[in-house]
Order: C-alpha cells, then structure tokens, then sequence
C-alpha cells in the first residue's frame, strides 16, 4: 500500500508593534501594563500551532507642565485661562503636544495699579511753579503723567492757587533757630510766638502746612527746602534746609 503525506510548512510569525503612551498613562505588552520605554515581547500560538512572537518597541513621551509669571497694568488684559483676563490670579491653559500629550501652562497674574494723586499747591502771586510739564503763574488744573516701577501710567492732577502776600510782612532780623542743619530726617524749630509753619520744594510746591514745631521730612527725597515760619502777628522768616539721607 502507499502512503502518501502532504506536508505543510507553516512559518512562526514574528510581528512588530511601535507605539507610544503619555507618561501617565500605560499599555499592555511584555505580559503586563507597562508605562517604561523599552522593547516587550509575548509569546502566541497560532491556530496551526506554532509560536508567534508580537515585539512591542514602547516609547512614553513626557506631559510638560511650564510657569508663566506675568504682570499688566490696571486697565490692561491678558490672554490665560482661555480668556483675556483683568484680575489677578493663576490661570491654567491645557495643550496637545506633537504627541497626543496634554501639557499645561500656568500663568500666576500680577495686576499692578495705576495712582491717581491729587494735591493742592497755593504760591503767591507773581511767583511760578513747576506742574504741567512747564512753568505756571496762572490759578488752573494741571496733569502730569509718571511712569512706575512697573511701567504703569499714574497721574498726578495738581489744583494751582495763587494768593496775595504783600499784606504779610518778612521779618528781617534772625530771632529764630531752626536746627539740625543739614538734616537727615528731623527738624525742630526755636521761634517766639510761633504759630505755624508752611514747608515747600525749592520749585515753590507747598508740601505742608502745620503748627507743630518738629517736622519729619525722612519720607521726602534728598534736596533743599524751604521753611517759611510765621508768629502771632503772621510776621515770617524763611530758612532753607538741606535733607540728606541716612547721613
């Protein structure tokens, strides 16, 4: 008798697999959930009963996560959070990668003021001050813009008055002591019958007007001032004095 076998050859199957993940996420390969870059390997048997081999090349790609600190001025808006925000706070914006990761960027807002100053400076007539941006000897409101630390726009809006002086009359004689001079913050004053006291910038500003006879000008810049001091009878004598600091 003959026996006659058709014999069939059938390959083991390797396939490879190269994929990606975030890294907060995995995959099952290697016979368990991965979430490392690295090569796996799993063994399968095909329907003819042979070995296959599926070779997984994993890699994880990185989720970013960046701090933006940022800083507007009052009136100014800024694109975080999804929107143009005005109020100070911490924003967060999530995007997509060239991978499919998600990466956040947090945006910690600063909103920094605009100041508006008033004051009122009074000069008598005939003498000029500086406000505006030049030399003014007429009664009005006058701007000036500044600039802050932080490039911030702040106004300040100063209300010119004159005032008539010739009926007050300058003492002449030295019968007062103002002392120290120079000063690094501190002044006192030694005058009879003192009444009060008006303390100006060498350009004319009336900075301040009291009856006390100790005057702190440590929260004014260095420079000269000028003290004009009044008695009972609105009689005055003028002293100038120099402020230096931490001296």
């Amino acid at each position: 008798s003959v026996i006659i076998t058709n014999l069939s050859v059938h390959e083991k199957i390797e396939t490879f697999v190269n994929t990606g993940i975030c890294d907060n996420e995995s995959y099952f390969a290697g016979g368990d959930w991965q979430s490392e870059t690295g090569t796996y390997y799993d063994s399968l048997t095909t329907v003819y009963g042979c070995d296959s081999i599926v070779i997984t090349n994993l890699s994880v790609y990185e989720t970013y996560e960046s701090v933006n600190n940022a800083d507007i001025c009052e009136g100014e808006s800024y694109f975080a959070g999804g929107d143009r925000q005005t109020k100070p706070g911490t924003y967060y914006d999530n995007h997509t990668s060239i991978h499919g990761c998600d990466s956040t960027i947090i945006t910690n807002l600063s909103v920094n003021n605009r100041y508006v100053i008033s004051r009122d400076t009074t000069i008598c007539e005939g003498n000029m001050v500086y406000v505006g941006g030049s030399w003014r000897k007429d009664p009005g409101t006058y701007y000036d813009s500044l600039t802050t630390v932080y490039s911030c726009d702040s106004i300040i809006i100063t209300t010119l008055n004159i005032e008539v002086c010739t009926n007050i009359e300058v003492i002449q004689e030295d019968i007062g002591v103002i002392y120290p001079i120079p000063t690094s913050g501190m002044v006192y004053i030694q005058y009879p019958d003192f009444k009060y006291v008006e303390v100006f910038t060498i350009s004319g500003i009336k900075l301040m007007k009291t009856q006390d006879n100790r005057i702190d000008l440590s929260g004014y810049n260095e420079g000269i001032y000028l003290f004009r001091i009044y008695n009972n009878e609105d009689k005055f004598f003028i002293r100038k004095v120099q402020l230096i600091l931490n001296q």
